[in-house]
C-alpha cells in the first residue's frame, strides 16, 4: 500500500524507522476503512511477506550503535525455529495440564505435527478418542502473554500455531469459519503482550494486523456489506508498560493482586461485562458501550479499585472477627484468673497470639490497600499497572494467564536502570533505587519463599526490607522477568522463556533454583551444543519449560527435571517423537539427536545444599546435567573420598585491584621516563595468554606495577615522589578507590605474590603458572596460596592436570564472541575437584620427572595436539592411577575435554552462518 517501496527494503541494513514513522504507519492503518472497490489497487494481488515488519525489527535490534536502545535494553531478535518449538511445548504442556496426562502422547503428535499425512493421521486419533471437542474449547479459552513482546515474535508465532489447530478443529467438528475471522477471534481472546518500548509495541500490533490481513479469504460480496473495519484495535491485547514494576504515588501495585477468592457476585458481573465489551471493542462492535480507549482506560480502573474496595471489606470483616476472639479470650482469662481453679492457659495463650499475629498481617494489607487507593484516586495518569490493564484476566475464575512465554530481555546488573528515565537522567544513585524497586517486588510476589513480613515493611521508601532469601545484587534483570512471570499463571499455567543459560552455573541463580526445586517443577530445560540462538548476543541460551508456582507448597520436591541437551540444531528437534522420547526418559539416555538427564528436585536440592547447615547454596545445573559427559559421573563416584575442592586445600584469591590502573601500572618508556627507583616497581602480569611456559621466565611482561609504602616524609628526593606529586596533580587521589587508604598511592601492603596465578577465562589452551619468579597478578587473574606446606610442583602439577581442566571446562560459563573464549568465577574455582595432594606421594618421583618435562616445553596451543603429548599422559596416568580409572575411562577423560572444547568452538562459528 505504498508504506514500504522495494528501494527501501534492498537498502535493509542501513534502513531505519522512527518511533513517530512507527506511529504514523500504524495509525493510517488502524484508522483506514477497508472498503474495497473491485478497481482499487488493493484488489490486486500484493506480493507482501507477513514476516516483512519482523525482518525490519530484527534489523533494527540486531545493530548496535552508540544511539541504539538496543544495546541497553538486552534485546536480541529470537530466531523463528526456537519460537516456534517454544510455542509449540508451551500448547503440548498447558493442554495437557486441562486434558489430562494420559493425552500428553496425541496432542504431541498433534501439535507437533507438520506434514499433512502427519496432521491427518493424529487428526483421526483425537477423533477416535472423542478430543476435539474438549480441545477446542481449550483452545478458544487459552490466554497467552510476552511480558517482554518485542516485536511479537512469539505471539505471531501463537497465532499460526493456533490457527492450525482451530482450522482442524472446525474441519473435525463440522464447523465452517473464514480464516481471517478464526485469526481474528485468536488475536482478540487469546493472545496478549507488554513492552516498555512503545515503538516495539506498535510494531508487533503491526505485524499481527499483517499475519490478519494478507491471507484474508472473506469474499468480496460480504466484503463489500461488512460495516466494521477489518482491522481490529489492539490497544487492549498489546500494552506499553514496565512489566516488573508499576508504581503510583510511591506505591507500587504490581503485587496488589485482584486475583483473591471470595469476589462479590456483581462484581464478576462487572469483570465479565468489561471482558466483552474489550472485545466488542476489539472488533470494532458498532454496538459497543465504550466508544474510546480512555472510557475502557476509565472502566478498567473503576473495576478494580471496586475491587480493591470489596478486598477492603473483606479484610475489615476478617479483623471484626478475630478482635471479637481476643475479645472473649480476654474475658475468658480474666474469669479464669478470678477464681480459684488454676488449669492450663497455655493454649489459649498461644491462639490469641495467633490472632494477634493475624490482626497485624491484615491490618498491613489494609493499609496498602488503602495507600493503593488514595495513590490511584490523585494519579494524573495510569501507568501500565498488570492487574488493571487485564483486569479480566486476573479477577475471573482464571486467575491469571495459561501461557507465559518470550524472550526477555538480558541486562548485566550494572547496567539495569529505570526505563522510564531518559538515558542522560540515569545515575548510579537512580539504578540503585530501581533495583532495590525490583527486588521488592519480587518479594511482594512471592513473601513465603522469601521470608517477607508486609506488616513490617508498608513503608515504599524502606531501601532494604528484612527478608530469608535475599536476591542477589548481581542478578541479571532476566532473573525478575522470571520470578513475575511466574507470578502471572494461573494453577493449571504454563511456563516457557528463552534466557542467558548464565543463572544454571552463577550465585545470582541460586535463589531462583531454589524457589523452582521446591514450588514449581522445572519440567524441561533445554540446550542445544552444536548451534547458539542470538549470533549478536554474547551469551549462551536455554530453552525452559515451567509449570506454575504453588508458594504454600513444597510439591516441586516430588517432581522431576529433564535435563535435554541437544547435539543438532533446533530444526532437527521438531518432532513429536523426540519430545515423547524426553518424556519418557527415567535415567541418563543418550541418542544421536540429544542427551538427557532427568533427575528428582529433591535431588538437586540436596545436591546444592550445604551438608551442615542444610541451606540451599547454588549448584551448576549447566555443567553437570546439560554439558557434562558420562565420565563426569564415574570421576565423582570414583573420587568420593580422593578429591577435594580447590578452597579446601588452598586459598583462591581475585588479583590486585588498583583504582588506578592508569597510574599504578606503567610501561617501559613510563619507567625510564620517570626514572622510578627499582625498589617500588614490581612486574606484574595480566594474561596468562601471553605465557609459553608453566614455569615461564616472564621476559616478555610490558607493565610494572608501582607499589610504594612508605610515607611522603620518607621519599623526600626520589623520584617516585616526583610521580606521586605528578598524580595528585591528576586528581587520582581523588578517585573513591584511592582516597579511601592511609596514603592514597599504597595499595596491597600485605600483598604476597601467589605461588600460582590461575585464569580466569578458558580458552582452548590452559596454563596455571607456577610462580616461581614472585610476580603480582592483575584482578584479571586469581591468585592460588595451598593451605599446607606441600611441594610446589606438585600443586603445579595438579592443578596443570587434565583433571582440572576437565572440571574448568563444565565450569565456565560466559561464551565471548566468536573466540569461545568463557569467564570463570573466583568462587567457580574453589569449588573444582582437585585430587588430593597426599595421594601423590606413593608416586612423588614419576610425577616429579612428568612434570619436569611439561614445564620445560611450550604448552600447546590445540588441546587435541596437548593430550597427544607422552608427558602430559604420564603426568596424568599418576592422578588416573589414584581414581582407579580404567584406560577406557581415561580415554573418556580426554574426549570429554575435547568435545566440550570443540562444542564451544562449533557453536562460536554458527555466529558466521
Amino acid at each position: 500500500g505504498g508504506l514500504f517501496t522495494e528501494n527501501d527494503l534492498d537498502k535493509r541494513h542501513v534502513f531505519r524507522i522512527s518511533d513517530s514513522r512507527f506511529k504514523a504507519i500504524f495509525n493510517f492503518l488502524e484508522n483506514y476503512n477497508f472498503t474495497i472497490a473491485e478497481d482499487s489497487p488493493l484488489d490486486q494481488e500484493v506480493a507482501v511477506d507477513p514476516e516483512m515488519i519482523g525482518k525490519v525489527y530484527e534489523s533494527l535490534v540486531n545493530v548496535s550503535t552508540e544511539t541504539d536502545e538496543r544495546g541497553d535494553a538486552g534485546i536480541f531478535y529470537t530466531p523463528r525455529t526456537e519460537i516456534d518449538m517454544m510455542c509449540r511445548l508451551a500448547l503440548v504442556d498447558n493442554l495437557t495440564n486441562h486434558l489430562g496426562e494420559e493425552h500428553k502422547s496425541r496432542l504431541y503428535e498433534t501439535i507437533f505435527a507438520f506434514e499433512p499425512d502427519d496432521k491427518t493421521a493424529a487428526d483421526q486419533t483425537l477423533r477416535d478418542s472423542n478430543l476435539w471437542h474438549p480441545l477446542n474449547e481449550c483452545l478458544k479459552g487459552l490466554a497467552i502473554v510476552d511480558p517482554a513482546c518485542g516485536s511479537g515474535s512469539f505471539l505471531v508465532g501463537m497465532l499460526h500455531i493456533l490457527d492450525d489447530l482451530r482450522d482442524r478443529a472446525n474441519r473435525a467438528l463440522g464447523v465452517e469459519e473464514l480464516s481471517f475471522d478464526r485469526k481474528k477471534a485468536i488475536i482478540g481472546s487469546n493472545l496478549y503482550g507488554v513492552d516498555v518500548m512503545e515503538w516495539a509495541c506498535h510494531v508487533a500490533e503491526l505485524r499481527l494486523w499483517l499475519s490478519l490481513i494478507i491471507d484474508a479469504d472473506i469474499p468480496k460480496p460480504e466484503l463489500k456489506h461488512r460495516n466494521e473495519p477489518l482491522l481490529p484495535h489492539f490497544s487492549f491485547n498489546i500494552r506499553c508498560g514496565d512489566s516488573l514494576l508499576q508504581e503510583i504515588g510511591g506505591m507500587n501495585l504490581a503485587q496488589i493482586r485482584a486475583r483473591f477468592s471470595g469476589v462479590p457476585s456483581d462484581l464478576k458481573g462487572c469483570v465479565t461485562q468489561l471482558k466483552n465489551q474489550k472485545l466488542k471493542f476489539f472488533n470494532n462492535d458498532g454496538t459497543r458501550k465504550f466508544k474510546t480507549e480512555n472510557d475502557i482506560k476509565d472502566e478498567e480502573s473503576k473495576v478494580f479499585r471496586d475491587l480493591l474496595d470489596a478486598r477492603s471489606k473483606a479484610i475489615d470483616n476478617q479483623i471484626a472477627v478475630l478482635q471479637e476472639r481476643i475479645r472473649a479470650a480476654n474475658v475468658q482469662q480474666l474469669n479464669l484468673d478470678e477464681s480459684t481453679e488454676t488449669p492450663d492457659a497455655s493454649q489459649p495463650d498461644r491462639e490469641t497470639e495467633a490472632w494477634r499475629k493475624q490482626v497485624a498481617v491484615l491490618t498491613a494489607d489494609r493499609e496498602r490497600l488503602v495507600k493503593a487507593r488514595g495513590a490511584l484516586a490523585q494519579a494524573p495518569t495510569l501507568p501500565f499497572v498488570w492487574d488493571i490493564a487485564f483486569v479480566q484476566i486476573f479477577a475471573d475464575d482464571k486467575s491469571g494467564f495459561d501461557i507465559v512465554i518470550g524472550n526477555p530481555p538480558y541486562v548485566r546488573q550494572e547496567n539495569i536502570a529505570d526505563p522510564k528515565l531518559p538515558r542522560e537522567s540515569v545515575t548510579p544513585d537512580s539504578k540503585k533505587a530501581y533495583k532495590a524497586k525490583l527486588a521488592r517486588s519480587v518479594y511482594q510476589a512471592f513473601p513465603r519463599f522469601f521470608g517477607y513480613k508486609s506488616e513490617k515493611d508498608i513503608k515504599p521508601e524502606n531501601p532494604s526490607p528484612a527478608v530469608s532469601h535475599k536476591l542477589d545484587a548481581k542478578s541479571d534483570l532476566y532473573i525478575y522477568f522470571y520470578f513475575h512471570g511466574l507470578s502471572l499463571l494461573n494453577p493449571k499455567g504454563s511456563f516457557c522463556f528463552i534466557t542467558s543459560n548464565s543463572w544454571l552455573d552463577v550465585g545470582y541463580g541460586k535463589d531462583l533454583q531454589e524457589f523452582l526445586l521446591k514450588h514449581c517443577n522445572a519440567k524441561q530445560i533445554i540446550d542445544n551444543q552444536s548451534r547458539r540462538s542470538f549470533a549478536s548476543a554474547d551469551v549462551n541460551t536455554v530453552i525452559c519449560l515451567f509449570s506454575a508456582p504453588d508458594e504454600k507448597r513444597e510439591f516441586g520436591l516430588d517432581e522431576t527435571t529433564r535435563f535435554v541437551m541437544f547435539k543438532t540444531p533446533f530444526e532437527g528437534a521438531l518432532d513429536a517423537v523426540i519430545f515423547e522420547e524426553v518424556e519418557d526418559a527415567i535415567e541418563r539416555t543418550s541418542t544421536e539427536e540429544h542427551r538427557i538427564f532427568p533427575v528428582t528436585q529433591r535431588t538437586l536440592l540436596e545436591s546444592g545444599s550445604d551438608h551442615q547447615t542444610r541451606k540451599y547454596t547454588g549448584d551448576k545445573w549447566g555443567g553437570k546435567y546439560l554439558r557434562a559427559p558420562d565420565i563426569y559421573w564415574t570421576i565423582l563416584e570414583k573420587g568420593k573420598d580422593k578429591l577435594v575442592r580447590l578452597g579446601d586445600v588452598a586459598e583462591v584469591r581475585f588479583g590486585i585491584k588498583t583504582g588506578a590502573n592508569e597510574f599504578f601500572y606503567l610501561d617501559t618508556d613510563a619507567v625510564q621516563r620517570w626514572g622510578i627507583e627499582e625498589e617500588f616497581l614490581k612486574p606484574v602480569i595480566f594474561s596468562l595468554r601471553e605465557l609459553i611456559y608453566i614455569e615461564d621466565e616472564l621476559d616478555g611482561l610490558e607493565k610494572k606495577v608501582f607499589l610504594c609504602h612508605k610515607s611522603k616524609s620518607h621519599l623526600q628526593g626520589t623520584n617516585a615522589l616526583k610521580y606521586i606529586e605528578w598524580g595528585e596533580q591528576k586528581k587520582f587521589h581523588k578517585r573513591a578507590s584511592c582516597r579511601s587508604r592511609p596514603r592514597w598511592y599504597s595499595f596491597a601492603e600485605d600483598w604476597d605474590p601467589a605461588p600460582f596465578i590461575f585464569p580466569a577465562k578458558v580458552g582452548e589452551r590452559m596454563l596455571v603458572l607456577n610462580n616461581h619468579k614472585g610476580v603480582l597478578e592483575d584482578k584479571k587473574l586469581y591468585g592460588v596460596t595451598p593451605l599446607k606446606e606441600v611441594n610446589a610442583f606438585i600443586y603445579a602439577g595438579l592443578l596443570n592436570s587434565t583433571l582440572v581442566r576437565f572440571f574448568m571446562d563444565l565450569s565456565c560459563r560466559q561464551l565471548t564472541g566468536a573466540q569461545a573464549i568463557s569467564d570463570i568465577d573466583v568462587r567457580v574455582v574453589k569449588e573444582i575437584p582437585v585430587l588430593r595432594p597426599d595421594l601423590i606421594s606413593n608416586n612423588e618421583v614419576a610425577f616429579r620427572l612428568a612434570y619436569d618435562k611439561i614445564k620445560s616445553r611450550p604448552i600447546e596451543q590445540r588441546v587435541a595436539n596437548e593430550y597427544t603429548m607422552p608427558d602430559r599422559r604420564a603426568l596424568d596416568a599418576i592422578i588416573f592411577d589414584a581414581l582407579d580409572l580404567t584406560q577406557g575411562e581415561r580415554d573418556g577423560v580426554y574426549e570429554g575435554v575435547v568435545g566440550l572444547v570443540e562444542a564451544r568452538l562449533s557453536k562460536a562459528k554458527s555466529l558466521e552462518n
